[in-house]
């Protein structure tokens, strides 16, 4: 008898990572081999040293240890977590904390070596103030644009961003008078990407 190759959506959480994937698209009638090979490529783990678990929304850990077995045969749901183990003690995940930003260098300018580019966001900035079709334009949009739309969204709430990719939680809704006129939301995205924590 064929499985229907019905759609799930499923976190993911990994023993040595704090980065949780949101919303993984999976199908019920994958095999536990098959969920094993795709999470282990997201993390960068060896699927070999791999055991996975399910962790239900109510509480409930089941150990995923047939890899014939479907999703569907575990009876995972709708934004359950799949959580993976990496029992291999030479992974990098496992002996260094990726997660520790703190330990990267990052790279920084002195304000006089960036007064010095041509190709600035300041200069870009002090460009466009004295540009007269954007003084005209700035005129035009003084209305507050977006107040309607603006009242029905939610803080906290779970949302999808217009490239039907990104999803995250609304953490700001209001004015941001050095973005322009009207209203503006704030989200949190779900993985690392973006210019800010929504607020």
């Amino acid at each position: 008898m064929l499985v229907s190759a019905t759609p799930i959506k499923l976190h993911a959480t990994h023993s040595s990572s704090t980065l949780r994937l949101a919303e993984q698209r999976f199908f019920t009638n994958m095999s536990i081999f098959e969920v094993k090979e795709i999470l282990s490529r997201k993390y960068g783990t060896i699927s070999d040293y791999v055991t996975i678990e399910l962790h239900s929304s109510t509480g409930q850990v089941t150990k995923l240890s047939d890899e014939s077995k479907t999703l569907a045969d575990y009876l995972a749901v709708d934004f359950d977590t799949i959580h993976v183990i990496d029992q291999n003690p030479n992974s990098v995940l496992v002996k260094h904390n990726l997660d520790d930003v703190s330990t990267v260098k990052k790279y920084e300018i002195s304000k006089e070596d960036y007064a010095k580019r041509g190709n600035s966001i300041r200069n870009f900035k002090k460009n466009l103030s004295k540009d007269p079709n954007h003084k005209l334009l700035l005129e035009k949009n003084q209305e507050e644009t977006y107040e309607q739309q603006s009242l029905l969204v939610t803080l906290e709430s779970r949302c999808l961003l217009g490239d039907g990719l990104r999803r995250g939680l609304v953490k700001y809704v209001g004015k941001i008078p050095d973005l322009g006129q009207g209203f503006w939301v704030g989200v949190l995205l779900d993985e690392p990407m973006g210019d800010s924590n929504g607020k």
